[in-house]
């Protein structure tokens, strides 16, 4: 079986901090995916947002879907300046893990990311679209909270099979 699958980059943080930059993301890929695993300073809830190119302009639209195991719900956003991942981060004992899927990110149409979140409270699945027909080349996760020492942010190039 070929391996489809080729690290790019990976942050652990050596201090806390409310920003992950994935940079330099070269074009040589179909799509990305980024694992986000870590936890928060905070004794409260973390949300997560996504921007690409450090575009702050409103060309992001988000659907997400959040159920917590005796509740669902849902809600959406449009002309935003980010996708909001979700609550991802809880608190000091919990550990959360971010899956990010941007499919055709060097495409020269709309880039799409299918974003799935969980912790041990709760589970959320975002789509969100970047308008733009830019390459994307670099990628912010911000946290509302401060992510603690140790979280980790790796991101895989995904080759065409």
């Amino acid at each position: 079986m070929a391996v489809t699958y080729e690290p790019i980059a990976s942050t652990t943080l050596g201090t806390a901090s409310t920003t992950i930059t994935l940079s330099s993301i070269p074009s040589t890929y179909t799509d990305l995916k980024i694992v986000l695993t870590g936890r928060t300073n905070a004794g409260a809830g973390n949300a997560v947002t996504i921007q690409f190119n450090s575009d702050t302009a409103t060309n992001y639209s988000w659907t997400y879907l959040s159920g917590n195991g005796s509740a669902a719900s849902s809600t959406r956003g449009t002309a935003v300046t980010s996708i909001a991942a979700g609550p991802y981060l809880t608190n000091n004992e919990n550990i959360a893990t971010g899956i990010i899927d941007i499919f055709s990110y060097a495409g020269s149409t709309y880039k799409t990311a299918l974003i799935k979140m969980t912790n041990s409270s709760f589970s959320r699945t975002t789509i969100g679209t970047w308008r733009s027909t830019s390459a994307i080349t670099s990628i912010t996760l911000t946290s509302s909270n401060a992510m603690a020492v140790g979280t980790i942010a790796t991101i895989y190039g995904i080759k065409a099979a």
